[in-house]
């Protein structure tokens, strides 16, 4: 089981331990977690040594998804996501993107869904600043929170 990080000194502190492992970075709400979510995280554990999962607060998913969400509180959310065998810490972030915590971790990788390829994120910014690589997933199937949450209304 993994270990949530609480705030910006612990995240430090973590990190200066790690001079030779190749750190993942992965971000997401990770609301109603699914076996998308699983599928992601298991790939990013096979791409380096540690996976550090950037979790969005509850105010940072009501400005990217909407007043209706997340579902989940933030802290069950963590905890979700820190319990799984592929996540080796966990770390809420309040921004609207993850870019400064990408600057404090440098990780040696992010991953993002194949569907941001194309996209201007300012994520690859950062990346690109702190020389880290940008590995692209392809999602295996077409599971996502908004389409399980679009079915369930369709079902009321």
């Amino acid at each position: 089981m993994g270990k949530i990080i609480k705030n910006d000194v612990e995240l430090l502190n973590v990190i200066k331990n790690f001079k030779h492992e190749k750190i993942i970075m992965v971000n997401g709400c990770f609301d109603l977690l699914h076996v998308g979510h699983i599928s992601l995280l298991k790939f990013a554990k096979k791409q380096g040594d540690i996976v550090i999962v950037a979790v969005n607060s509850d105010d940072s998913v009501r400005s990217l998804k909407g007043p209706s969400r997340p579902l989940i509180s933030q802290n069950d959310r963590l905890e979700m996501v820190v319990s799984l065998i592929y996540v080796d810490y966990a770390v809420l972030f309040e921004e609207a993107d993850p870019s400064r915590l990408i600057n404090m971790i440098k990780p040696n990788a992010i991953i993002k869904e194949e569907e941001y390829r194309h996209k201007k994120i300012s994520e690859i910014a950062a990346i690109v600043k702190n020389a880290g690589e940008l590995i692209f997933y392809k999602r295996e199937n077409d599971i996502s929170t908004s389409a399980i949450i679009k079915k369930l209304m369709e079902k009321i």
